[in-house]
């Protein structure tokens, strides 16, 4: 029994090693959550069916995309397909960027939790991912993560 007692003791603190404290958690969730309201704000200002066309590529690809947005461009009026043009305009101008760039605060992030976020690894970006699959206003923003993760793992960035 006394075996058993000193066995627990000793991998307790083995098993929790790694693991994010309820204070960093809860540091992530907030950084995650300010950074998608953010994103979501700079993307409000592009016409909405440029976002479902960014969705489209994002889950299904190029190909489908493009499909969807040429099927779009011949029955919508001129209106909305220069609508769509301007946003997608925009997304690439550097002003946009920017300020997708700006959403990106950590105050309440430690170095070691900010510097596993921008590594891609380690426990705290574990968290932050599965944080964003979680969180409803989050969708967006792991839908590009994934997106730049596949696009990173084929050699295409």
């Amino acid at each position: 029994m006394k075996n058993l007692l000193l066995l627990a003791i000793l991998l307790v603190p083995m098993l929790s090693f790694g693991q994010l404290k309820k204070k960093d958690k809860k540091a992530v969730e907030q950084y995650a959550d300010h950074m998608c309201g953010c994103v979501n704000e700079v993307l409000n200002t592009l016409d909405p069916k440029t976002i479902e066309f960014i969705v489209i590529i994002g889950k299904e690809g190029d190909a489908a995309g493009e499909a969807a947005i040429k099927e779009y461009m011949a029955t919508a009026t001129e209106g909305e397909v220069n609508s769509v043009i301007e946003s997608f305009n925009k997304m690439s101008s550097n002003e946009f960027q920017k300020s997708i760039e700006e959403c990106d605060t950590r105050p309440n992030l430690n170095d070691e939790i900010a510097g596993s976020i921008d590594s891609g690894m380690g426990d705290g970006y574990d968290y932050f991912y599965k944080y964003l699959g979680k969180a409803e206003n989050c969708s967006l923003v792991k839908l590009f993560l994934d997106t730049a993760e596949e696009a990173e793992e084929s050699g295409e960035e």
